[in-house]
């Protein structure tokens, strides 16, 4: 890896060969890994998540590569007040290897070949780009770049749930309609449902109560989504 170029190499039978193609231009540096996918191929993932001028920046590069090839490839950047480590999930269930570029998520199985491809504005009705949080078997977890509200995209159903929608409680919603695009807000933000952890079908969340009531505002509550099982 050259940052300073932007070059790409891979060790082909011992030797450095330079990747046609593919370019990590725009990353002083950044942490690089590899997913073998069988056959000789692997997924080549280059980035960097970090915090300037009060903003988190999350740029990455992503290759897949065949026989010394890079058929697929895709580039994600994001810049505002969403930081992974501290909105991001608390913890994953196993994930499927996939190439996104905030608008579509493109599932790579063994070998390098196409899995599946998904159209998140089309799946959602949402207006992109998205921030990728989860991308399983059996469902993904996005958020628009201009809400920050994570969505349940039910692969075995094909529907999408807005969360905030689905399972917090009226007054709450109430709330949020009124503020839901507020994306620069700290408190607001903190305040987001987050994803916790997954049981079963159950996927479980946490959030903290934005409706005015006696000693409710600030505190945090848990809620559940069922998936639908095929």
């Amino acid at each position: 890896m050259s940052f300073a170029k932007g070059d790409v190499y891979s060790l082909e039978a011992g030797v450095p060969k330079k990747l046609a193609g593919a370019d990590v231009s725009g990353l002083d540096w950044g942490t690089v890994d590899v997913r073998a996918l069988g056959s000789g191929s692997y997924l080549l993932s280059v980035g960097r998540e970090y915090v300037a001028s009060s903003q988190t920046v999350h740029n990455r590069f992503q290759f897949v590569v065949q026989k010394g090839k890079v058929t697929k490839q895709a580039h994600y950047r994001y810049s505002g007040m969403y930081n992974t480590d501290i909105f991001g999930p608390k913890t994953l269930p196993a994930q499927r290897t996939y190439v996104s570029d905030g608008r579509t998520v493109q599932v790579v199985g063994a070998g390098g070949r196409a899995a599946a491809d998904y159209d998140l504005a089309k799946l959602t009705k949402q207006t992109g780009p998205f921030i990728v949080e989860s991308v399983t078997a059996d469902y993904l977890l996005v958020r628009a770049f201009d809400t920050l509200q994570p969505t349940v995209i039910d692969l075995n159903t094909g529907k999408s749930s807005l969360l905030y929608k689905t399972l917090l409680a009226q007054a709450e919603r109430a709330e949020w309609d009124e503020v839901t695009t507020d994306v620069g807000e700290l408190l607001l933000l903190q305040s987001r449902l987050r994803f916790v952890k997954q049981e079963g079908n159950r996927l479980d969340f946490t959030y903290k109560k934005i409706a005015s009531g006696p000693d409710q505002f600030g505190r945090e509550f848990k809620a559940s989504y069922t998936l639908k099982r095929s």
